[in-house]
This record gives structure tokens, C-alpha cells and sequence, in this order.
């Protein structure tokens, strides 16, 4: 009941009253009337992409994409989330992601557009290099290879370098 008053109250801050939310949603789902849209869905976590498209509900798009069945899926929903809020670096990382398995890795490199950064992890940077190895930019593959070989463990590296050595 605590929770479903915090997500209720509208002198809150939205981030706390999204967090209650979501915590009543992933733990106890109900019916609240928190006076939104978008809390009341995540709190009742009956959640499904169609549903989640109403206007501004980009953390109800984020938690539909996070469930969703196919990439193109994911894909059609993180791109509305960026719609929302274009600097939701976690959401383009997914995006990159699931345009990347999808084979569209011209896409997925424009995803992370002004934002590499956010390949911070070993895989993603094998990912981002695959990507560019995939649309012909070996320049660009091989460097990123190259700053995979310097800060990754060669246990975790070895596979990256027999790809690096391909290209």
C-alpha cells in the first residue's frame, strides 16, 4: 500500500514514482490509480508492445522492448523510446543491438551515432568492429579490434584476435 501511495503522489518526483511502479509491477502486481497512465501499466505489468505505445511512455516502451519476442519488435519500440528521449544511451546501445542481429548493421552503427561510448563492454566493441567489418570499414573494425586486444583479458580476447587476423 506504501508503494502504490508513492507511485500515487503527485508532489513526487516521477523517477520515484516510476521506480514504485515499477517495483509493485515486478513484485506485486495490481491495479493502482496513480493518477498516469504509464505507472498504472507498469504497475498492473500487463505489459505487451501495442500497449505500451501511448504518446510519451518511453519507460513502458523500454519494458516492452526488454520482453520482446523479435528483433523487429525491439527495433520498432527503442527507436520510439530515442523518439522520446533521444539521450537514452541504454536504449540506443539495445538498438544497436537488435538492428546489429537483425543484419542491418548500417543502421545499428547509426544508432550509436555521436555515442560509442556506450559499447563500453568487451562484447559490444566486438560487436561494433563486426559491424563495421560487415559494411567494408576496415580501418575502423581494426582499430576497434586493437582497443579490445589492450584492455581485454586474452582469455576473453583470443576468439576477437583469430577474427581481427581475417579481416
Amino acid at each position: 500500500a506504501a508503494l502504490a501511495t508513492a507511485a500515487a503522489d503527485t508532489a513526487a518526483n516521477y523517477d520515484d514514482r516510476l521506480r514504485a511502479a515499477q517495483w509493485i509491477g515486478a513484485n506485486k502486481a495490481q491495479t493502482i490509480q496513480s493518477g498516469s497512465g504509464e505507472l498504472d501499466f507498469l504497475a498492473g505489468n500487463r505489459i505487451t508492445d501495442v500497449a505500451s505505445e501511448q504518446p510519451l511512455w518511453a519507460t513502458a516502451r523500454r519494458v516492452a522492448a526488454s520482453r520482446a519476442k523479435n528483433e523487429a519488435t525491439m527495433i520498432r519500440l527503442y527507436r520510439a523510446v530515442l523518439g522520446i528521449a533521444p539521450s537514452d544511451d541504454e536504449s540506443a546501445l539495445k538498438l544497436f543491438r537488435a538492428l546489429l542481429q537483425s543484419g542491418r548493421p548500417r543502421e545499428a552503427l547509426a544508432a550509436l551515432e555521436d555515442r560509442r561510448h556506450v559499447a563500453s563492454e568487451l562484447a559490444d566493441r566486438a560487436r561494433l568492429a563486426d559491424a563495421y567489418v560487415r559494411i567494408n570499414d576496415l580501418q575502423q573494425a581494426i582499430g576497434i579490434f586493437d582497443q579490445i586486444f589492450e584492455s581485454g583479458p586474452p582469455a576473453q580476447t583470443n576468439r576477437w584476435r583469430a577474427a581481427a587476423a581475417a579481416v
